[in-house]
Order: structure tokens, then sequence, then C-alpha cells
């Protein structure tokens, strides 16, 4: 399967309705600038040209370890008035995730159980794992969002909070790589 509808498939983009278009984009790091910038991305276009073009501006991939999606995941609750609607992973665990589901949907009513869920996901916190593959998020309040992050920094974030949203996430990822 190219990529292209791959990334459609995994980030839910093919039939969204007007209210709730999503905008996608990729996180880089400016080497020469030392910061996380955000580059917006056309689905319809070639992902390894896309990546290429960044990387003639001088910008690298980033890659968001677990360890790094914790914390974001943990800035969304508490910063960003956001919930966890989905956590996936790499290596296919059926109880493990069963159990991360039941505690994702007990969160989403209850913020306490951020606890529970932090503390359940530590063990892939260690050696720069990048076992947690994606998490989404819905903001609640007035900035009312659907997100996606990946472990390749590729996000896909409502059009309405996209800059917003995006802004947020390259600060953020900056402070955890330096």
């Amino acid at each position: 399967m190219p990529l292209r509808k791959f990334l459609i498939m995994l980030l839910g983009l093919g039939g969204e309705s007007e209210s709730m278009k999503m905008k996608t984009g990729k996180l880089f790091y400016n080497i020469s600038e030392r910061t996380v910038q955000v580059e917006s991305y056309d689905l319809s276009k070639d992902y390894y040209t896309f990546i290429k073009e960044a990387q003639e501006k001088n910008c690298r991939q980033v890659i968001i370890t677990s360890d790094i999606m914790i914390q974001l995941a943990e800035f969304l609750l508490t910063e960003g008035n956001s919930t966890i609607t989905s956590i996936s992973f790499f290596v296919e665990d059926a109880d493990l995730q069963d159990e991360i589901d039941q505690i994702v949907s007990c969160l989403s009513n209850n913020p306490a159980y951020w606890g529970v869920l932090k503390t359940r996901l530590d063990f892939l916190r260690k050696f720069d794992s990048i076992d947690i593959k994606e998490i989404c998020f819905r903001g609640k309040g007035n900035l009312s969002y659907l997100a996606s992050i990946l472990v390749n920094g590729v996000f896909s974030v409502s059009e309405s909070a996209y800059c917003i949203l995006s802004t947020k996430l390259a600060k953020f990822v900056e402070g955890c790589l330096q």
C-alpha cells in the first residue's frame, strides 16, 4: 500500500465533513536554527519527496519517542484542555491494547485516570523506545478539535485548530529535545 494511502487510512482522513476538516503537518528539526518547525503536508503529494525537500532546507525528521509521547499527552491533558481518545502501539498485544483502551475510556469521564494510564505506560519510557505508534486527542471547551500524532512526527489536526496546536506541538517537542 502506498504511504499516502496508508497515512490517509491511519489518520482517518478520507471522508471528513466540512465542519471537521483535517490538516496534516510534520515536525522537523532545523539544524542551523536548532528549532523544531512545522511543515504542512499535503497528503496528495509524495511523502518521500516531501522529506527530501525538507532535508535540502537543512532539516531532519523528528522522531517522537514513547517518552516524548507520554510527556506530550500529559501536556495536552493538563494545559491543552484535551482528552485522549486512543493510543496505538507498534507491536500488537491484545491484552495491553484492551487494558489501555479501558483506561482511556475511563479517562474521558475522569481526568484522574491519567495517573493510572501514565503508570501503565511507564515501562515504555526507557531507552528512547518508539513503541507508541500514535496518540489521538479531542479538544474540549472553546477550542474543539481532533488530533492525531504519529511517532514519525506526522500529525493531523482539525483545520480550525491547526495553527494553534501545531505551534504548541513544535514548541513542546523542541523543549523535550533540548
